[in-house]
């Protein structure tokens, strides 16, 4: 177990990380690699450098990326099913990656190890105090000041205070190997909506390593969490229904909770950036935390270079873009039997380049109007109406307190 990076008897640092996550560990990496801040005193606090669940992350690139290196597979091809049809979609010139969590977690922590202006720090943070100059940094035994803390702490009882569509997007994985060949391995099967629709909008997906293993996930945005047990019980069936007679045998789980809201970021002045799901990182309709993670990191080592306060990521998108989430999330929330239709066709009856760029807040205006018009127009505008007015309501609530 790596417990600390550097002996120093020093408790200032010029940056603090809490939290040993995605976003704690990419952001520790990019300041090591990034000229000016390289040789910056560094505080990686987390209360276990162990005690992390498997993962796999996934995301959508066009070019080779920053961590293709640790890439196992990437499909160019996927296939999305309704009850009615099946769809093969050409991502080109996008391709969808797969990363090992803990490959991630490998490569980070090698690179920690060579730098001794890294301190890491086995404690849970108990209290973050800004000040003009620094802020004060407090665990159960120790004391630190930082001139910047970069925090991914985030609390599901923090979700109680949103005024908006909250869902939760809890998924169950299992990583298969089957006795006969019986995976396509051209292609990442996105979404199958062959199951179930009525409470919460609900998909497998299923990404083949080749045609005996693969990575499937039973995954449900819903208003209320689910006991995991239902979640594998659906993952076995759909394996079941899907690959008879296969001989499918389970070799490892993961598991998971995202929000999906337009979170209320909280900022607790320009010294404190909160980062990762915290921060905004994780889309409100769709998730894909990676790719967002890794935009919004390059986002603050530029703010740096340029002597600039870091800021949340939010910050950089434009308004529309959280009001696009917002308008889906209550749309799903309300009308969770229409998901499985709005996801489908928006693949169906767009260019995957234009819907791929739309989730990864890159499209344009124009693309983005052209879309929604091959969509449920009418339930979209009621839902945008009915959204703009809460917004209108919720910014006056905020005066009237201010």
């Amino acid at each position: 177990m790596m417990r600390s990076c550097s002996k120093s008897p020093e408790d200032h640092f010029d940056f603090a990380i809490v939290g040993a996550g995605l976003s704690g560990l990419m952001l520790v990496m990019a300041l090591l690699e990034n000229e000016k801040t390289s040789g910056s005193r560094i505080l990686l606090l987390d209360r276990s450098l162990d005690d992390y669940a498997p993962r796999t992350w996934c995301f959508w690139e066009k070019e080779e990326g920053r961590f293709e290196d640790l890439v196992e597979k990437k499909w160019q091809a996927a296939d999305f099913f309704s009850e009615q049809e099946q769809l093969r979609i050409d991502l080109r010139p996008y391709a969808y990656k797969m990363i090992s969590g803990q490959r991630f977690r490998d490569k980070a922590c090698a690179t920690i190890r060579r730098h001794p202006n890294v301190r890491w720090v086995q404690e849970m943070v108990e209290g973050l105090h800004p000040m003009s100059e620094l802020v004060s940094i407090s665990t159960a035994t120790e004391h630190f000041t930082a001139s910047l803390v970069f925090d991914s702490r985030w609390q599901l009882a923090a979700l109680e205070r949103e005024t908006g569509p909250v869902l939760y997007q809890q998924f169950e994985g299992w990583f298969i190997r089957s006795q006969q060949p019986v995976f396509d391995a051209v292609a990442a099967r996105l979404m199958d909506f062959r199951m179930e629709q009525k409470d919460a909008v609900a998909f497998c997906y299923l990404l083949p390593m080749d045609e005996r293993t693969a990575l499937v996930e039973y995954t449900l945005f819903t208003g209320s969490i689910r006991p995991q047990e239902s979640l594998e019980a659906a993952v076995a069936d759909y394996l079941g229904r899907q690959f008879p007679g296969a001989g499918i045998q389970v070799r490892s789980k993961e598991k998971g909770i995202i929000p999906m809201c337009d979170l209320s970021i909280t900022n607790e002045g320009p010294r404190v950036i909160p980062i990762g799901t915290a921060g905004g990182c994780t889309k409100p309709s769709s998730g894909y935390t990676f790719m967002f993670v890794q935009e919004h990191t390059e986002q603050m080592i530029a703010a740096l270079n340029k002597g600039e306060w870091p800021k949340d990521f939010p910050h950089s998108l434009p308004a529309r873009r959280g009001f696009y989430d917002r308008v889906l999330l209550r749309i799903l929330e309300k009308y969770p039997d229409k998901g499985a239709g709005i996801f489908f066709s928006l693949f169906k009856n767009n260019p995957a380049v234009t819907v791929l760029d739309f989730m990864r807040n890159a499209s344009t205006l124009q693309e983005e109007m052209a879309i929604f018009r091959r969509l449920p127009l009418f339930l979209f505008l009621k839902e945008a109406f009915r959204e703009m007015r809460a917004s209108v309501r919720h910014r006056k609530e905020i005066e009237t307190v201010v």
